[in-house]
C-alpha cells in the first residue's frame, strides 16, 4: 500500500462556521460627537422605551428615522455595510435586494454597572451595534463592558482537550467607531461596564419584509 499523506488544504473542511464582523469607521470622532448629543438629550428628556438593558436606558426601536442629519448618516453607513455582508456570506446564493428588508435600530446607554443579559434576536437576519462611546473602563473589572458570542453548537465544550478550536470564547472589546455584526440567532450579552461616563450603542436588526 501506498504511503498515505494527509494534506489539511484537499481533506480538512469546515461545515459549521459562523460569521461575525468587526468593523472600524475610520474618522468617525466628529460623527460620534454628534450621535452621543442627540442620544443624551433623548435620554434626559424620557423615559427608557422598553427594558433591554439592565441598570440603562434605551430609546424605542425607530431610532434611524428619527431626523437628525447625524442619524442618516450612520444608518446609511450600516445599510451598506450590511449589504456587503450579506453578499458576501451568501456564497453566489439568489438573496433578495436589500429593499426587501427593513431595519430595526435603538439606542442604549449604559453606565457603570450596567449590563445586557444574555439573549437573542429572534425573527430577525443580521444583528449589530454601532458603538459611539465605551467610556473610561476600570482596567480591574475582568471583560468589563466586553460583548460575548455564545457558541450555539450546545455540546462544543464537552471537548476537553488543551487549544482544540471545537470550543472557544468568542468576547469581544468595542471601541468608539467599531460595527460588530453577527447571525440574530446567535445568543449574545454584554459583560458589566465598570467605569466612567457612558457606553453609548446603536443597535439594530435585519429584518425581511
Amino acid at each position: 500500500m501506498a504511503a498515505y499523506t494527509f494534506n489539511p488544504e484537499q481533506h480538512l473542511r469546515w461545515f459549521f462556521p459562523t460569521p461575525v464582523v468587526a468593523t472600524p469607521w475610520p474618522d468617525s470622532d466628529a460623527l460620534n460627537a454628534e450621535l452621543r448629543t442627540v442620544i443624551l438629550d433623548a435620554e434626559a428628556a424620557a423615559e427608557p422605551a422598553f427594558q433591554n438593558v439592565i441598570g440603562g436606558w434605551a430609546t424605542t426601536k425607530d431610532f434611524f428615522a428619527w431626523d437628525f442629519p447625524c442619524i442618516r448618516e450612520l444608518a446609511g453607513h450600516i445599510e451598506e455595510l450590511l449589504a456587503s455582508v450579506v453578499a458576501a456570506t451568501t456564497q453566489g446564493a439568489n438573496v433578495p435586494a436589500m429593499s426587501h428588508f427593513s431595519l430595526q435600530s435603538w439606542a442604549n446607554v449604559l453606565r457603570s454597572g450596567g449590563y445586557h443579559a444574555p439573549h437573542a434576536h429572534p425573527n430577525c437576519f443580521w444583528s449589530g451595534a454601532y458603538y459611539v462611546s465605551v467610556g473610561r473602563p476600570d482596567g480591574g473589572a475582568p471583560f468589563n463592558g466586553q460583548i460575548e458570542l455564545f457558541d450555539p453548537r450546545s455540546a462544543s465544550d464537552g471537548t476537553i482537550i488543551p487549544g482544540s478550536t471545537f470550543h472557544s470564547k468568542c468576547r469581544l472589546s468595542p471601541e468608539p467607531g467599531m460595527a460588530i455584526l453577527f447571525p440574530s440567532w446567535i445568543r449574545h450579552m454584554v459583560h458589566p461596564f465598570h467605569g466612567e461616563g457612558e457606553r453609548i450603542s446603536v443597535a439594530f436588526n435585519l429584518v425581511r419584509r
